[in-house]
């Protein structure tokens, strides 16, 4: 069962990143990703957690199925998500450290 930590990391880096992205909108940070950025500027920032959270879902879903069913995509898909799981890893990783001084002052 390979597949299920990778999941679960998956999961938890974008949820990570969610949090420390609202926390570091609402101190006054700014969101560089595209979507997010127009999202936060008009407001709407919890649809953008809200989608963020659906794209997750339909990603490791889609990896899932794959796993299970023994299907041609299965490498191309665990590959990519690795992938995902290192730079989404990497992001979560520079925002915790952007937001840290401000959570401990």
């Amino acid at each position: 069962m390979k597949e299920k930590p990778l999941m679960t990391s998956f999961l938890a880096v974008n949820f990570l990143d969610i949090a420390t992205t609202a926390y570091g909108v609402g101190v006054g940070f700014q969101e560089v990703g595209f979507y997010g950025k127009g999202a936060v500027e008009s407001g709407n920032i919890d649809n953008a957690f809200l989608l963020r959270t659906a794209v997750t879902a339909i990603y490791i879903g889609t990896y899932a199925l794959a796993e299970k069913y023994g299907s041609k995509f299965a490498f191309p898909i665990e590959k990519s998500m690795q992938i995902a799981n290192v730079i989404a890893w990497g992001v979560a990783v520079f925002n915790v450290i952007q937001v840290a001084p401000h959570l401990f002052s």
